[in-house]
């Protein structure tokens, strides 16, 4: 998802590049995808331990593939998912604590209920692994408790994603109309409303927010183009200073409202 958005974002840099070049000499520095990849799989190894499948493991994962041994299906696919599910029961008998997160039902089950061949095998083993389908239910499980929402301004919530939301909201608008400039959507005005906390998961010293608020993007110039839609992302909740900060801008997800764009259009 990163590596994609950052090949994007990179796209455009060169498009803009391009037509400014054609106006005055530039000198843009166009980062490399593969350095940006490597760079994010650093921040990743630097949070994350990455678990390699034994070679053990592997060769078992085939024989239940040809055997269509669960989590493999009946069509004799599955290798990948049977590493993953022996790699899961590896790191389980270490007496590790093991989430095995995933939105794969077909193949492991209805979370929070594995397959009864696969919670059978995790029994037999005498582990206990934990299953949900969603970073959500990840939160859940490791949560200490929801936020205390009356300790804090719900609004300050999107109120420090305004500047993710107009980088969003301008992506939109230039790829309707080459004409729109940074300059417009910049010095416009943000506003939020109908904020409404999805689900929130303290975690030591902060809480992981999901949001969903309204926003507007507007100015007394007529000429800056007016744009409405909703949002929604993850903010972290700072639990010592009770002030909201940004999670990862990557992660805000807008749906723009046609009827105001297509509103705006046809009045100019």
């Amino acid at each position: 998802m990163q590596v994609a958005a950052a090949r994007e974002a990179i796209n455009q840099l060169e498009k803009a590049s391009r037509m400014l070049g054609e106006i005055v000499e530039v000198n843009t520095f166009i980062p490399d995808v593969d350095a940006i990849r490597d760079a994010w799989d650093a921040t990743l190894r630097e949070h994350f331990k990455i678990y390699a499948v034994d070679g053990t493991d592997a060769i078992e994962a085939l024989r239940r593939e040809a055997l269509r041994i669960a989590p493999a299906k009946v069509n004799g696919q599955g290798s990948r998912d049977c590493a993953i599910w022996l790699t899961v029961l590896r790191i389980a008998k270490e007496g590790r604590v093991v989430y095995l997160v995933t939105n794969n039902s077909k193949d492991f089950g209805e979370a929070p209920d594995l397959k009864i061949d696969l919670r059978g095998e995790a029994d037999a083993n005498g582990v206990d692994v934990k299953y949900v389908n969603s970073l959500h239910g990840l939160l859940a499980e490791i949560s200490d408790g929801p936020l205390d929402t009356l300790s804090s301004d719900l609004l300050d919530a999107p109120r420090v994603l305004g500047d993710a939301v107009r980088i969003q909201v301008l992506d939109y608008l230039q790829s309707l109309d080459d004409s729109v400039t940074r300059d417009e959507i910049q010095d416009a005005t943000v506003s939020f409303a109908d904020v409404h906390i999805v689900a929130s998961y303290k975690v030591t010293d902060f809480t992981v927010v999901s949001v969903k608020f309204n926003f507007a993007i507007g100015s007394d110039d007529p000429q800056v183009h007016s744009v409405s839609g909703q949002a929604e992302a993850f903010v972290k909740f700072d639990n010592e200073f009770s002030a909201f900060r940004i999670a990862d801008p990557s992660d805000l997800r807008i749906t723009v409202d046609q009827a105001a764009v297509a509103a705006k259009n046809g009045d100019e």
